[in-house]
């Protein structure tokens, strides 16, 4: 196993420098990428935090939408959406499209807790996880897998609606399968959350 590198290391340019290498196409994403744009307009948000946001790209759709990334220049701010600073149930429209997915589960609960306190009642989260390995074994103890008790231990939790809610469980999620280079895990799980 390779020795483990911080997190906000592994998210930097490659060392090719290659500015494309993080740069994956939306489209690839046939239920959570650019798929979602329809959804989030219907909502007609005031306030949009896109969390984790890469290169920004949901930004061009919406001017207003507030762009946080730990490593990416692109975003807005640069940091630990942690560490930003709003008022309680301030923001209607949550984007985490693989932001989430790294940490303990203590991480990712104190995450789940901080977008719950800041969207608004009504609000809704955008959420796309991997279930499955981590991308890269460098990062395998820093990664969260997540899996679908989770998703419904959190909506109980913290009182969190999952849209198109069906009796099993299992039919509540939506999973996705997108093309990935070698050792990239291609099941991705996606989900709505609305804050009651």
């Amino acid at each position: 196993m390779k020795p483990a590198k911080p997190l906000v290391e592994y998210f930097k340019p490659n060392p090719t420098n290659d500015q494309d290498f993080w740069n994956t196409d939306l489209n690839c994403y046939h239920i959570s990428g650019f798929a979602i744009l329809p959804d989030i307009f219907a909502l007609n948000p005031d306030s949009i935090l896109d969390l984790g946001c890469g290169y920004n790209e949901f930004k061009k759709y919406f001017p207003h939408l507030i762009g946080i990334d730990l490593a990416n220049d692109h975003a807005d701010i640069q940091s630990d959406f942690l560490d930003y600073e709003c008022e309680d149930e301030s923001i209607d429209v949550m984007l985490a499209l693989g932001s989430i997915n790294f940490g303990t589960h203590e991480l990712v609960e104190k995450q789940i807790a901080w977008m719950t306190s800041k969207l608004k009642k009504g609000g809704t989260m955008f959420i796309r996880v991997n279930p499955a390995e981590a991308p890269d074994e460098s990062i395998q103890e820093k990664f969260y897998i997540w899996t679908v008790e989770d998703i419904y231990n959190f909506s109980v939790k913290y009182n969190l609606k999952i849209k198109d809610n069906t009796l099993k469980l299992e039919d509540r999620i939506s999973s996705e399968y997108i093309r990935g280079g070698p050792g990239f895990a291609n099941c991705k799980l996606y989900w709505q959350y609305v804050k009651q």
